[in-house]
């Protein structure tokens, strides 16, 4: 739903905006929040509005697992998808402009875990948003799935759906839980873990705020009620919270049990940590280390300074650590590393080539961005054979390979870049292309087309620059469950 509001809200123009956007922004306790909305309408909208700073009737509301049910008229659309496109999806946590007639709503499920014969399922995560309702549906056991029978991937989703079958129940309706994703752990050869990640519609204006989910081979239905949810006004309330370089990272901490305790954080990142984190799969930036020292990146702990373990667990924009500990051990304290960002910017660049069967390394280009220099260090090539590395495929080509050397040097200053994506240019052509990296020093590989060329034509996009300033929270005691 969100990302039709995306595509809704960019296609609008200044004309259609204006008519529509409340007489003034709303004014908040939470200095962060306001200024984060009033930076993003800013930006999204490119429209300046002076701001009356006198309080209105509109707050900012932390609400349990929230969502905007009713959007109301279409008047209302490109301000709301503004706000939404802000905040994000938190474990037990979102945020809602309180419109005229709105509502906000959670997912309460009282009995969220089924075990049977050796087999668990368990609700996680449902959350609603829009007039959707989104979650996991997690099956965990010994061996989900007979892994000695070889099947394609297709094959093998089919035959877990088919095992597994999830049937979403509303009103006198039913129809399979529209599944979008999946998790699937393996070890030993064995399936031990089956993730069905999906998402619903919701038919509140038909009156009906219960549904049901069923699981192939359970007993019992699970009861999914979507209710008023409890909110509150301070985002202090949620937790223990560390904010630098408008990212905030919120952490809360629970006795489970005699030896152990429970602690969650969670992130509302700044929109340069949400662009990295959204595209690091595509890009592979590396978002988990800073200066690449991977063992001190996160960690967490006890009053005496010592590190503390435990069981992890994802969550929404965040996650879960189930560790051994006391009262005795807080203060706990959460250690986050600087976060990575990434924005727009991007260069060309005519790389110089060697004759074939030489390698370059003088005279070389540089290319200058925002937070740091790109230095091209040496340029290879030499006419090769390549081969298809599908173990199917005997496909053979007369090809050149072009070895490319390069480093990013970081600037000083709080944003230090470390790395950045290259591409060839759109009209350059390859078979295949194998990429490596140690610390800044980084190598990439092209097999192209066999030809004569002097130059080859590349795009330097998504930077990748650390934000200094690591974040301790610290979790001066546990909350008491009620």
């Amino acid at each position: 739903m969100k990302d039709n509001w995306n595509e809704l809200f960019d296609h609008l123009n200044e004309e259609d905006i204006l008519p529509n956007l409340p007489e003034d922004l709303p004014e908040m306790e939470d200095a962060l929040a306001a200024k984060r909305i009033e930076n993003r309408v800013m930006q999204e909208m490119k429209i300046v509005i002076e701001m009356d700073k006198k309080q209105k009737r509109k707050r900012i509301l932390a609400a349990v697992v929230c969502c905007i049910v009713a959007i109301g008229a279409f008047g209302h659309k490109p301000i709301m998808a503004a706000f939404q496109r802000l905040f994000y999806d938190l474990p037990g946590v979102g945020v809602y402009i309180d419109e005229e007639n709105k509502t906000i709503y959670e997912v309460q499920i009282d009995d969220p875990v089924q075990e049977k014969n050796g087999v668990r399922v368990e609700l996680k995560d449902f959350y609603c948003e829009g007039k959707q309702i989104y979650g996991t549906v997690r099956i965990t056991g010994e061996n989900l799935l007979d892994m000695t029978v070889e099947r394609t991937n297709k094959e093998e989703d089919e035959a877990l759906d088919a095992k597994f079958l999830t049937t979403w129940y509303y009103g006198e309706k039913e129809k399979q839980f529209h599944s979008s994703g999946r998790g699937k752990v393996t070890e030993d050869g064995k399936l031990k873990r089956y993730d069905q990640r999906g998402w619903e519609w919701l038919y509140l204006e038909e009156g009906i705020d219960t549904y049901y989910l069923e699981v192939e081979g359970f007993d019992l239905r699970f009861e999914l009620k979507i209710v008023e949810a409890k909110v509150a006004e301070n985002p202090e309330e949620l937790g223990y919270s560390v904010t630098k370089n408008d990212t905030t990272v919120v952490a809360r901490a629970s006795l489970s049990g005699e030896n152990s305790i429970d602690l969650e954080y969670f992130l509302i990142p700044s929109d340069e940590v949400k662009r990295a984190r959204e595209k690091w799969y595509r890009f592979g930036i590396t978002i988990a280390a800073y200066e690449f020292d991977y063992e001190n990146y996160f960690y967490i702990e006890n009053a005496n300074g010592e590190r503390m373990t435990g069981k992890y667990e994802s969550m929404e924009n965040g996650g879960k650590y189930h560790l051994q500990g006391t009262r005795e051990d807080f203060p706990l304290t959460l250690h986050y590393s600087p976060f990575t960002g990434t924005d727009g910017e991007e260069h060309s660049l005519s790389l110089p080539l060697p004759a074939k069967g030489e390698k370059q390394t003088k005279n070389l280009p540089t290319v200058k961005f925002h937070y740091g220099t790109v230095e091209i260090l040496s340029v290879e090539q030499e006419d090769v054979t390549w081969e298809d590395p599908n173990e199917l495929s005997d496909r053979t080509e007369e090809a050149t390979k072009v070895t490319v050397t390069y480093q990013t040097v970081p600037k000083e200053g709080d944003r230090r870049m470390y790395a950045v994506d290259i591409n060839l240019a759109e009209d350059e052509k390859c078979f295949d292309s194998e990429h490596s990296r140690e610390e800044y020093v980084e190598k990439i590989t092209y097999h192209l087309p066999r030809a004569e060329r002097d130059s080859l034509q590349m795009l330097l996009q998504e930077p990748s620059y650390w934000i200094e300033g690591a974040y301790d929270v610290v979790i001066e005691k546990p909350v008491e469950k009620k």
